[in-house]
This record gives C-alpha cells, structure tokens and sequence, in this order.
C-alpha cells in the first residue's frame, strides 16, 4: 500500500530527500538536515523518501524525519525486465509526485542511486528546484541521468561527471559529515590496548569478514596486543563472534554500529570498503586504513576512491579477488605490517589537524538556501 505524506498542517519550510539504499547516501543527508535545522533556527520539516530497505530504517532510526518508502528498481532489475521496471518506475513518480503535491517542498535533494528517480523526476515535473549530492570520485549512473534536471549538483571530487553541459551547474563542496562525526575526538590509548575497527559499509562485506574469520583461525596471536570492533551486517555475526571468543581475543561484534563518533573515536586502524562517506570519514579524522574496495562498485567507484584516497592520506589498500584464499593472504600481509610493526603503524598514524574541520554541510546548505526566495523565511542565522 502507498504510504501518503502526513495531513497535518506544517507552517515550516519543508525539504524533500530522495534515495537512499545504504548508509553512503542517507549519512551526508543527515549531516544537512543537521545544519538546515541551525541555519533556520529548527523552523523546518524534513520528509525522506526511501527505498523501504532495512538499512535505511537503521540509519534513520530515532531521527525526527518522515520516512516514506517509494517502491524502487536496481540498474540489474532494468535492465533485465525493463518493461516491467518501467512500470513500476512510473507508478512510483506519481506516489511521489502525488507527496511533492502535498508536501510542497522548498528544494528536493536527490542523495544518488535509482531510488532517488521517482522523487527527482516528481520534482522536474512539478517544478521544484533540485539539489544532487554526489559522494563518489566517478558519479553513479542515476546521478548522471539526473544531472541535466538539477539547478545545482555538489560534488565531492572534481571531474565526477563527464557531461560538459552541466559543469557550471557543479559546485565542489566536499562530502557532508554529521555533526557526531565531526565532532569526536580521537584519543590515544595510552594505558589500553589498541583498536582494530572493521567495517564493510552499512551493510556489511562478506568477503572482509571471511578473510578476518581465516585469520583468526590460522594467525590469532597477530590480534593479540589490539581491541577489536566489527560491523559485520546482518550476516556472520554469530560464527565471528565465537571465533574471537575462543581465540581469546577481545572484540565488540555488532551487525551496525549506530554511533561512528563514539567508535572511531577509540579507533587506531580501520579495514573498510571504499564509500566515499566512509572515506570523508577517515580523512576528517586522521585514521590509518586498509581498504578493501567492493569489485563490482557501479563503474568501479570504490577503486578509483581507494586510489584517490590513497596518496592524499594515511591508507592502504588491497583489492579484492575471487581467489578468496589469495586475498586473505594478501589482507593478512597488511594487517602484519600495520599490527606487529609499531614503526609502520607511527608512519600512518597522525594527528588529527585543525585543518581537518569538515565544512562540507555548510556549503551545502549555502547552495540550497539560494535556491529559496529570499522572503520566504529570515535566515538571519546564516554563517
């Protein structure tokens, strides 16, 4: 059944959010609202239309948003069945049109991903202005497609999307953490053991956890001097939490850490896959990672992240193969280096600089906040 926005009367501005799918897309969106909510004095409404995938309710879980799912395909799907994907595309543009109708939103602001289609194209068709968030170094497909409807795109790595004609249309403000993020302050762990965080995005890698569950049964003792917390998503779970327990390691294994601030806070090294939110992250922070992009990323965004990311900060990276045995191997040499050569490990590890300060919501918002007339609200709050 389709769900319908809420008939109460809402005096605020409103601000529409389309897609979603993983963490990746929904973080960055928070990281707004969070500053939209300072800039107008909390004089605003926030609706989210999503994918209805768990993930996205455990990202948006206990935030004062509205949350309507909108049914969605993936790029496989259409192609696949492309008449019957149309179709549902289609229904799904009028549910949201339909919202938009209601809602009257002052921008929408589509997040990335074919869940942000029907809610992008629903405002094209009613005339609403259009903000893009690109996180990734190579935009994704619905991005791309999407981009000549935008009034404005905010990128995160220049030369993102290859069509000419929209250039001027791109602002490079760098990816939007949330305030937690920003905020955590990483201390040293000076009468404890270290921390090992690992991460396969919001929704876990089975491939890293594989490749961590071999380690621990063949060479635990490389654990043994570190703490060590594990995301794994919604699989795995109990196998790994066993397996650390009898090689006596201590570990916190949870399916999704609700709170990032407060990990990497105690964290020392990171193994993650290469989301560019995730990444924003890392580099806000000063923490050393290994990373382990997703091979079949759309248009290999996560390698050419890794890439990137690589020779600007403090990161390795290994790439994923089929030989999942090799690539254990591989994986295991970078952890040695990292968790048994301290002079290796102090190369990597730096502090975290003043400079580091993530301003990336605010100029965000800068861009959005343009797009309103100016009498429509005060925004006397503005920085």
């Amino acid at each position: 059944m389709n769900q319908t926005y809420s008939q109460q009367s809402r005096p605020d501005p409103c601000f529409v959010f389309c897609g979603g799918g993983s963490g990746g897309h929904l973080f960055p969106a928070i990281a707004v609202c969070e500053e939209l909510q300072d800039r107008l004095d909390g004089r605003c409404q926030f609706v989210f239309l999503t994918s209805g995938r768990s993930i996205e309710n455990k990202v948006l879980a206990g935030k004062m948003y509205e949350t309507i799912s909108i049914a969605s395909v993936t790029s496989q799907e259409l192609r696949r069945q492309p008449l019957r994907s149309s179709l549902v595309l289609l229904r799904s543009f009028r549910h949201a049109r339909n919202i938009l109708k209601q809602a009257k939103p002052e921008v929408v602001i589509g997040l990335g991903g074919y869940g942000s289609l029907p809610g992008v194209l629903a405002a094209r068709s009613s005339k609403i202005p259009i903000v893009l968030l690109e996180q990734n170094s190579v935009a994704g497909k619905a991005n791309e497609f999407l981009a000549r409807f935008a009034n404005v795109i905010c990128a995160s790595a220049p030369n993102s999307f290859s069509r000419q004609s929209i250039q001027s249309k791109i602002f490079l403000t760098g990816n939007p953490l949330r305030r937690s993020i920003r905020e955590a302050q990483r201390h040293s762990a000076q009468n404890s053991k270290p921390t090992l965080t690992i991460l396969g995005g919001s929704q876990g890698a089975t491939a890293i956890n594989n490749a961590v569950l071999s380690i621990l049964q063949s060479n635990s003792d490389i654990f043994q001097e570190w703490n060590v917390k594990h995301q794994t998503g919604q699989t795995d779970n109990s196998q790994l939490m066993n397996t650390y327990q009898r090689a006596n390691i201590q570990a916190e294994v949870v399916e999704f850490f609700q709170e990032m601030g407060s990990v990497y806070a105690e964290t020392s090294l990171v193994i993650s896959r290469a989301g560019a939110t995730t990444l924003a992250e890392l580099s806000v922070l000063n923490i050393p990672a290994i990373l382990v992009p997703y091979p079949n990323s759309m248009r290999d965004h996560q390698l050419k992240n890794a890439e990137h990311f690589a020779k600007e900060n403090s990161a390795l990276f290994v790439e994923q193969s089929n030989d999942q045995a090799e690539f254990t191997a591989r994986l295991l040499d970078k952890l040695r280096s990292f968790l048994t050569d301290s002079a290796e490990f102090n190369r990597f590890n730096k502090p975290v600089s003043e400079s580091n300060s993530n301003r990336a919501a605010e100029k965000v918002v800068n861009e959005i906040l343009k797009l309103i007339p100016a009498n429509r609200f005060t925004t006397e709050g503005s920085k």
